[in-house]
């Protein structure tokens, strides 16, 4: 009786474990940001960037983000550190380290360069 007892234990142990291990969920800690390419578990945080050079905008990795729902609303966003402008999902973008909202001017920086063009660097671009 006592060794059906421990098979059941057993049993139970296992099929918890796999269950917990199964149903997680990766953290923020999993999901690197900035990052050039992201784990299958996580979503990409996609941008476009202004490239006042050339007066268009261009799409960007920007980073990772857990699985979860990203607004739309294609908010303009500029980082602090090196002064890239990008207009991304407000959701995923809001209170990020070294980003902030955009500005009325810098917000107009984006809307003068309108055309979508490709990467800096971009074989398609030479």
């Amino acid at each position: 009786m006592r060794t059906l007892a421990v098979k059941i234990a057993r049993t139970v142990l296992v099929v918890t474990l796999v269950a917990a291990v199964a149903g997680c969920e990766p953290s923020q800690a999993d999901c690197p940001f900035p990052a050039s390419d992201c784990p299958t578990s996580c979503m990409r945080v996609d941008a476009m960037q202004v490239d006042e050079a050339r007066g268009c905008r261009f799409e960007t990795l920007l980073g990772c983000m857990p699985p979860g729902e990203q607004t739309t609303d294609a908010a303009c966003f500029r980082n602090v550190d090196d002064g890239r402008i990008v207009t991304a999902s407000g959701s995923a973008m809001t209170g990020r380290p070294g980003w902030r909202r955009c500005g009325a001017a810098e917000f107009d920086r984006v809307k003068a360069a309108a055309p979508v063009c490709a990467p800096p660097g971009d074989a398609s671009t030479q």
